[in-house]
């Protein structure tokens, strides 16, 4: 008898550990997940803003007309509008 509750101790605890490792590989795949989609979308940003800054500077602007059009336009045809009254 004694030798049966042992068997089934053991599995239920053999079953405890394992769903723990399940529960804990899972919140690590998410973490992993999340940190690479955080860096994704900063390295987006990133090329978003340099090939914006390049394009400015390749039409001409210095550092203040950037600054100007980076702060006073929304985008469109006022983006646009801006840099001309600049040039």
């Amino acid at each position: 008898m004694k030798e049966e509750v042992l068997k089934v101790t053991k599995s239920v605890e053999e079953e405890k550990n394992y769903a723990i490792t399940l529960v804990h590989l899972q919140a690590a795949f998410f973490i992993l997940l999340l940190g690479f989609l955080l860096a994704s979308a900063a390295f987006i940003a990133e090329k978003i803003y340099h090939r914006c800054a390049l394009y400015g500077l390749a039409m001409g602007m210095d550092g203040a007309a950037l600054n100007f059009l980076r702060h006073n336009s929304i985008g469109g045809s006022g983006s646009l509008a801006s840099r001309e009254r600049i040039m």
